[in-house]
């Protein structure tokens, strides 16, 4: 795990921080998220969406990324209950290690539908969408 450290708005930065590596740090966080419980397959996944599809989409063009977080999609109740806990759990993760390498992250729980991110071009096979994350580089 990360060590955690406060960022204080009045501490000096370095002179020539290195540029933020986004997409590692996206790598990264998706590895991080892990699977959770006594299971070994992972009922969530992260998607980035790609610059035409957010356009398509109308996410805001001032972030500098948006990831969609899906779930497995199932019938019976509990067992969604149970995988949609999971997944929010692993996004928890993905956000804390998207912040630990500096990249500052939002949560927004109320995703385009599974139909608008497919005729977007955003390939999430048979899941379905929890929430969206927005990714910036932190400055």
């Amino acid at each position: 795990m990360y060590a955690l450290g406060i960022r204080s708005p009045h501490a000096a930065r370095p002179a020539d921080p290195s540029p933020l590596d986004l997409s590692g740090a996206i790598g990264r966080a998706r590895d991080g998220a892990g699977a959770s419980g006594a299971f070994l397959s992972r009922p969530f996944e992260f998607h980035v969406v790609q610059a035409d599809a957010r356009h398509r989409l109308a996410l805001s063009a001032e972030a500098d990324a948006w990831v969609v977080v899906t779930v497995t999609r199932t019938v019976e109740d509990g067992h969604r209950a149970h995988l949609l806990e999971r997944c929010l759990t692993a996004a928890q993760r993905f956000m804390l290690h998207l912040a630990c390498d500096g990249v500052d992250n939002a949560w927004e729980d109320e995703p385009p539908s599974a139909d608008a991110l497919r005729a977007a071009g955003v390939d999430i096979g048979d899941r379905e969408p929890v929430g969206l994350i927005r990714c910036e580089a932190g400055g």
